[in-house]
């Protein structure tokens, strides 16, 4: 039985950039050996150093590109040693070539990390460790986009903290900080690594579920919904959590935007409805879905928790 590899355009275009690298250095490495020692070609080996450190995730391709500059730089400097030369001359002329690359290697190792951490920060929300307002709708456009290209749904929900204002008023900020950490914690172990999950304003979080239907939709936000109510049960009975969902067939004018605001109106008919609830409607045009699923097509799907009426 053989074994079947799944290849995805992110896998082809890394081989591709590695391929790239690696014939860039062998061009770099058989030019300097076959032109005269006074024309330098160590630039290009830091280049190609920075390129292999800054744009690959595999130090192994980056211990090979510098281990071949070192060399190849050390063989050329030597041929540019009188034959009479002792040996702490080539000691010399090594260690120089060594620290000099590792210096710069080191130092663009920093940069990289650095510039990492920062693009992290502004991209995440500090409470609750999630995406913030503008990460969001980058990666939204680009969930929509995909999700056109492909023909596949896509369910965007908005979440919202029933009367935080409430708890904060009573028992203090603190809390309610608490409480919005503890859902932010929950939405980040409680979804699929392809979902996206976002704070994107007060008391307010937006979900991106691609590739998923009504059926899919109803699973994961019910579970997700049960999971919270569970969650905010250490609040007493000062919060709930009312979640409108919105599935589409994205089409290339859709705006992330607009989308976000259906979602955000099914979760205020969600509240008006008596809060803590769940409502999810399809608004994929029925023509475009199967039979069976025509029953659902502009019928909400309300999961409401009467466990507090009673």
């Amino acid at each position: 039985m053989g074994i079947k590899l799944k290849y995805s355009p992110a896998l082809q275009i890394e081989a591709i950039k590695t391929i790239a690298i690696l014939v860039a250095m062998v061009f770099t490495a058989a030019a300097d050996l076959s032109t005269p020692i006074y024309i330098p070609f160590a630039g290009y080996y830091i280049i190609l150093i920075f390129l292999s450190i800054w744009y690959f995730k595999r130090k192994i391709l980056f211990f090979l590109i510098f281990i071949t500059s070192i060399i190849t730089v050390s063989y050329v400097s030597f041929k540019g040693i009188p034959h009479h030369a002792v040996l702490w001359e080539y000691l010399l002329t090594s260690i120089s070539i060594v620290v000099s690359f590792s210096f710069f290697s080191i130092l663009t190792i920093k940069l990289k990390y650095f510039f990492e951490k920062i693009k992290i920060e502004s991209e995440t929300d500090e409470l609750t460790g999630l995406k913030n307002n503008r990460s969001f709708f980058v990666a939204g456009r680009l969930e929509l986009s995909r999700g056109s290209r492909l023909q596949v749904p896509i369910t965007i929900a908005m979440l919202d903290l029933d009367n935080l204002k409430r708890l904060n008023d009573s028992i203090g900020h603190a809390s309610g900080d608490d409480a919005l950490a503890a859902v932010g914690q929950l939405l980040k172990t409680s979804l699929r690594e392809t979902d996206i999950a976002a704070r994107i304003g007060g008391d307010e979080f937006a979900i991106i579920l691609p590739n998923t239907n009504i059926d899919g939709a109803s699973s994961i936000l019910s579970r997700l919904h049960k999971n919270i109510k569970t969650t905010l049960e250490t609040y007493g009975d000062y919060l709930s959590c009312s979640i409108g969902a919105a599935i589409l067939l994205p089409t290339r004018s859709d705006d992330i935007h607009a989308v976000l605001e259906k979602a955000d109106a099914l979760m205020y008919a969600a509240k008006s409805s008596g809060k803590n609830c769940l409502r999810i409607e399809n608004i994929i045009p029925i023509s475009l879905v199967s039979p069976n699923e025509n029953k659902k097509i502009f019928s909400p799907v309300i999961v409401r928790d009467r466990s507090n009426d009673f």
